[in-house]
């Protein structure tokens, strides 16, 4: 089993980083990672994912296993039959006290090949960036959409 994790700390509301988590019709025009997402969010269905690992992209059809808007979305990824290589991916977005969001996404996989397609660290590595790239570009949307507003209220005080 492999389990790789990375979390950033995001200045906005939970509502509007689930807003761009589940805008797929827009992820080619912002999302390093990924590139292009498809389907309906609701427990059970599939979904078509493309992500770009290193210089290639790869596209996944998972299954949503879980749906809690504002919260959580998680999906289980299956490469060929059950057990050869599962992947449960998991974004969580859990609001903190002082007013910022915890962005964090992590994945499990699982399976026969597990092992070998982890050999030398390249692909794990390549999940890692693309983790990263990926929470740094909603981090600056949405600090770019919820700074915006404060800042015209001070500008025009009433």
């Amino acid at each position: 089993m492999k389990r790789l994790a990375f979390a950033l700390d995001i200045a906005a509301t939970p509502e509007l980083i689930w807003e761009q988590l589940t805008d797929f019709a827009g992820f080619h025009a912002w999302n390093p990672f990924i590139r292009r997402a498809s389907g309906e969010l609701r427990l059970g269905n599939r979904l078509t994912i493309t992500m770009k690992l290193g210089s290639s992209e790869r596209t996944f059809r998972p299954t949503l296993i879980k749906v809690e808007p504002h919260r959580e979305l998680r999906w289980l990824a299956r490469i060929g039959p059950r057990g050869v290589f599962d992947v449960e991916r998991v974004f969580q977005i859990e609001p903190l006290a002082d007013g910022r969001t915890r962005f964090a996404q992590s994945e499990t996989c699982t399976g026969l090949i597990e092992p070998i397609l982890f050999i030398g660290g390249k692909l794990e590595r390549d999940i890692l960036r693309g983790y990263d790239q990926f929470a740094r570009a909603i981090k600056e949307r949405v600090e770019r959409t919820s700074v915006a507003p404060a800042k015209k209220r001070q500008a025009h005080p009433r």
